[in-house]
């Protein structure tokens, strides 16, 4: 079973991630900030197969956490898919550069589209 760490600090988003991805038989984790992502990734134990990341969060954004997530080793072997509500082109690239592998808006994706894109990745991951 897949794994995956959804961090978004809006309690219904993340109320409508968990479920469809746990209906699709994909095991979740939530952080509601930066920090805790990176507290709960900073654990070997507890890596997961696929981070869905917002950029807006508090504390430390999305950028934040890319950048703090390159300096871990096993960083390269986690897909992150950026989840958020901004689309302008400048921030597509500035988190494609930090190693986002995929970025979505929250107004386009469809119900259904978040488990394609997972089980696309974890199929797909690289170690």
């Amino acid at each position: 079973m897949a794994t995956v760490l959804v961090v978004e600090d809006d309690a219904l988003l993340q109320k409508i991630y968990r479920k469809e991805l746990e209906e699709a038989g994909i095991h979740v984790h939530v952080a509601s900030s930066g920090e805790q992502a990176l507290d709960m990734l900073a654990k070997p134990e507890a890596q997961p197969d696929v981070i869905i990341l917002d950029i807006v969060l508090p504390g430390k954004d999305g950028y934040d956490v890319l950048e703090e997530l390159r300096k871990l080793p096993s960083f390269t072997s986690i897909p992150v898919i950026i989840l958020t509500n901004l689309k302008q082109k400048v921030e597509v690239e500035r988190a494609q550069n930090l190693g986002a592998k995929e970025f979505l808006s929250k107004s386009d994706i469809k119900e259904g589209d978040l488990v394609k894109v997972v089980r696309w990745h974890v199929e797909h991951k690289t170690t």
